[in-house]
């Protein structure tokens, strides 16, 4: 049960990481495309 607990904990950590880099990309093209404006 404390395993199954455990892998749960560590997908979710791992979709939180995901999500994270995914936004972390999007402000960077963000940044790249009013940079690319100027």
């Amino acid at each position: 049960m404390i395993f199954e607990n455990k892998r749960q904990i560590n997908e979710l950590h791992l979709e939180i990481k995901k999500k994270f880099v995914v936004l972390k990309q999007l402000r960077k093209s963000k940044e790249n495309s009013e940079s690319l404006k100027d």
